[in-house]
């Protein structure tokens, strides 16, 4: 199906739902097998992971989660919307400028005192 709406040159909104409903429930599916696996190894499965790799399954579901949400409700905004698993802290910023208009990135407000930069807000 996803080849199906990605080769297409115009694509129809009943189309593309269709096509993320499926890719949900690929996702949905994949993360119960996971789930089934840590409960049946009593998580020592678990356990054995790097940190790293808890923390891109646990990215993976909040994502799949929001844009479940965003699927069933048929809107196109989330609170705190993650965009990207491995860095899960970028956020689009909207510039409106002509070339693009999201950039992605952490929202920072910086002030310098005597030469050195301190780190104000960081979003």
């Amino acid at each position: 199906m996803y080849l199906t709406v990605i080769k297409k040159r115009n694509k129809s909104r009943k189309l593309v739902r269709k096509g993320i409903c499926e890719q949900l429930g690929y996702l949905g599916r994949n993360i119960r097998s996971i789930f089934e696996i840590i409960a049946s190894s009593s998580t020592a499965f678990y356990d054995r992971l790097k940190e790293k790799e808890k923390q891109w399954i646990s990215t993976i579901i909040t994502v799949y989660s929001q844009q479940k949400e965003m699927f069933d409700n048929n809107v196109h905004q989330c609170a705190d919307r993650i965009i990207s698993v491995f860095q899960p802290h970028v956020r689009p910023v909207v510039r409106g400028k002509s070339k693009v208009k999201v950039e992605f990135g952490a929202k920072i407000g910086v002030f310098v005192v005597q030469g050195y930069t301190f780190i104000d807000r960081f979003s």
